[in-house]
């Protein structure tokens, strides 16, 4: 009913034959970044910034983004999140062919180094792959797209 409701979304694992100890339990999201915020007592963009929930309240904010950008075309998307057994991890995997993309709260080198691995597992090309951060722009690097979270409708997703 929750889902049905758009108050949340499950997010499935990313597990297409890596034959990997991969995690196989889905992870929840609670769509609306207000009403966590307002949950959890945040109520200005200060306490926000240095709230511990930061880096997921970003993720929940790219994943929410990622989602009505297909809605609004009239599809439906393909999100997973990728997490081996240990810890390596992916937050949104966005299943068009086979790209992967992930978001982080703010972007650092090393984001690249568990994409790269997935991503050179499954086949999927530099050219698909992004880290999306809160930073102000949008670069390219020699693993892939780096992009500010304001250019996120930018991309073909």
């Amino acid at each position: 009913m929750l889902e049905s409701s758009f108050l949340i979304q499950r997010l499935q694992p990313y597990y297409r034959n890596l034959g990997k100890r991969l995690v196989k339990t889905p992870k929840l999201y609670l769509r609306d970044t207000g009403l966590i915020c307002n949950l959890l007592g945040i109520e200005s963009a200060d306490e926000l910034y240095l709230a511990s929930s930061r880096g997921a309240l970003f993720e929940t904010a790219v994943l929410e983004e990622i989602s009505k950008a297909y809605f609004a075309r009239g599809r439906r998307p393909k999100l997973f999140f990728w997490r081996d057994s240990s810890g390596r991890e992916i937050d949104v995997v966005v299943e068009k062919g086979a790209p992967a993309n992930s978001s982080s709260s703010t972007y650092s080198p090393k984001f690249f180094k568990n994409l790269d691995a997935v991503c050179d597992a499954l086949g999927v090309p530099k050219e698909r792959r992004v880290v999306v951060y809160a930073g102000s722009e949008t670069f390219e690097t020699s693993h892939g797209l780096v992009c500010a979270f304001e250019d996120l409708h930018k991309l073909d997703l």
